[in-house]
């Protein structure tokens, strides 16, 4: 296994633990923030508009993460079969 290998999948493991914990973080706050009807409760009107809107950038970086994971981690399966 070379370097090159050994590098795809630290990347891509790194890439793919801090995509997951991302997106578990993101919806861990949404849950602890619902109330008993199931709705998000903010303090103001301004957490209500800002707090979203920096959520879901987080859920694409997250998303965007896993992917780069795995990809990396294929890439590096790739590498070693040739």
């Amino acid at each position: 296994m070379g370097r090159n290998n050994i590098a795809f999948i630290i990347i891509g493991a790194i890439a793919l633990a801090s995509g997951i914990a991302l997106k578990l973080y993101v919806g861990r706050k949404r849950f602890y923030r619902r109330n008993q009807a199931g709705l998000q409760g903010f303090k103001n009107y301004g957490n209500a508009v800002i707090i979203p809107v920096i959520e879901s950038i987080l859920l694409y970086i997250g998303w965007l993460l896993i992917l780069v994971g795995i990809l990396s981690i294929g890439a590096a399966i790739l590498i070693g079969k040739s």
